[in-house]
């Protein structure tokens, strides 16, 4: 994640929802070859937001996903792909879910 944030800073705002994507895996371990951005998972709201001395740090999710599944992420949306079943927050190697959606 730090190369990825390091690379697109001041590119990509790192918004709720954006995708990046790789024409590779993202490791050796998943066939997903991108992550879209969301609210992490493991914090309240106040604790998202690293107050500095200049301009203030806001924590976000990085969630992977197959490189299938981004047209469907851009046609159902974030919450929808976020309650889609089968989406399993922490499984690197979960169903493709493209495989699952019928246009």
């Amino acid at each position: 994640m730090a190369g990825l944030v390091t690379e697109r800073r001041g590119i990509k705002r790192f918004s709720y929802g954006d995708l990046f994507t790789s024409d590779e895996p993202v490791s050796d371990d998943s066939e997903m070859a991108g992550f879209f951005v969301f609210s992490p998972s493991g914090l309240d709201k106040e604790s998202q937001k690293i107050v500095t001395e200049g301009k203030p740090i806001f924590l976000a999710g990085m969630y992977p996903i197959y490189r299938e599944e981004v047209q469907l992420y851009n046609q159902i949306g974030l919450k929808e792909f976020w309650f889609m079943e089968g989406f399993e927050l922490y499984n690197p190697r979960r169903k493709n879910l493209a495989s699952n959606k019928q246009d």
